[in-house]
């Protein structure tokens, strides 16, 4: 079971957006951290990879220090409360 799941907003041939759906809807992997990645950076891109079920939104080009500090957030939230 994976800690957290980081993937691209556009995959190849399914929507990455599609996936966080996906597993949003999967009791088994509800609790885990979903932050998308993606090229678009509008606030309106962003609003709509939550709404999708990501839990946070990093813009490309991406900045790691960003990115670490994302996942120690999210990592932390997720074991204090692993029921989501």
């Amino acid at each position: 079971m994976p800690n957290a799941v980081l993937l691209d907003v556009q995959l190849g041939r399914e929507d990455g957006l599609s996936l966080a759906k996906w597993i949003r809807q999967r009791q088994a992997l509800r609790h885990i951290p979903v932050i998308a990645v993606t090229a678009h950076a509008m606030a309106t891109d962003h609003e709509r990879v939550i709404q999708a079920g990501c839990d946070a939104c990093i813009s490309k080009p991406v900045d790691f220090k960003s990115l670490r500090k994302e996942l120690k957030l999210w990592l932390g939230l997720a074991t204090q409360n692993p029921s989501r």
